[in-house]
Formats: structure tokens, C-alpha cells, sequence
């Protein structure tokens, strides 16, 4: 029972990390067409060169990515 339970909740937490990653990628246009990709959510600062290579539908700078996951 308690293994049943542990892969339906791992299902459901790769179910969500997926339609959070479609959703990024959906907005990424309207992103590009208004000039804010790039440009950090929640700072309002540009997101680095290197990270945007690493992770092109970032939307958050690494300071701001680090301080959320801190939460």
C-alpha cells in the first residue's frame, strides 16, 4: 500500500514539473514578442547568458531561482 502510494505521488509530481515546463514554453513566444525574455520574473534583472543556454525557458535570474528554492 504504502509503495502504491509513493509512485502515485511521484506520478503526479512528474505530471505537474511537465505541464509547469509546457507552460513556460508556451509563454516563451509572448516573451520574445514583448521583449521580456530574458528578464528575470520576479527582479525585473536580465537572467545570464549562461544560464539561458543552460535552461532557455528560465524566468528567473539564479539569485531569485536560489532564494524560491531556499523556500
Amino acid at each position: 500500500m504504502g509503495a502504491t502510494s509513493f509512485e502515485r505521488d511521484h506520478e503526479l509530481t512528474v505530471v505537474n514539473n511537465e505541464r509547469d515546463m509546457v507552460a513556460q514554453i508556451d509563454r516563451a513566444p509572448g516573451r520574445i514578442h514583448d521583449g521580456t525574455y530574458g528578464v528575470c520574473e520576479s527582479c525585473g534583472q536580465p537572467i545570464g547568458k549562461m544560464r539561458l543556454m543552460a535552461f532557455p525557458r528560465a524566468t528567473l535570474c539564479m539569485s531569485c531561482k536560489q532564494r524560491e528554492e531556499r523556500r
